[in-house]
């Protein structure tokens, strides 16, 4: 097998992160996937609108929620020093058990 280093957008990335199967298993399954359509499509699609139809295929991404959008637009209500200042208080959380420990434990 051969190792390849990617870069994924950052709200991707987090969603691959809560993914109970192993973060490999979901995206060589989704390349076997890309890889098996036949190459002569009817219409040419971009190489990120692929990796995010595959993904929504192994269930990694799904459609917002209704609650997901009111968060959503609150977030976008908020003005740059209160998105500063929440983030600020984000990174300075230090939580007990930490968070690796959190999901380890919930998926006993």
């Amino acid at each position: 097998m051969n190792t390849i280093t990617i870069e994924l957008p950052q709200p991707l990335l987090e969603r691959l992160r809560h993914e109970p199967r192993p973060p490999q298993q979901v995206i060589v399954r989704a390349l076997e996937r890309w890889f098996a359509e036949p190459a002569d499509k009817a219409e040419p699609v971009g190489e990120m609108d692929t990796i995010i139809t595959e993904l929504k295929q192994e269930g990694v991404i799904v459609e917002p929620t209704p609650k997901m959008m009111v968060m959503a637009a609150r977030w976008d209500a908020l003005s740059e020093q209160e998105r500063r200042h929440h983030r600020e208080e984000m990174d300075a959380l230090c939580l007990d058990p930490p968070l690796s420990q959190i999901i380890i434990d919930s998926r006993r």
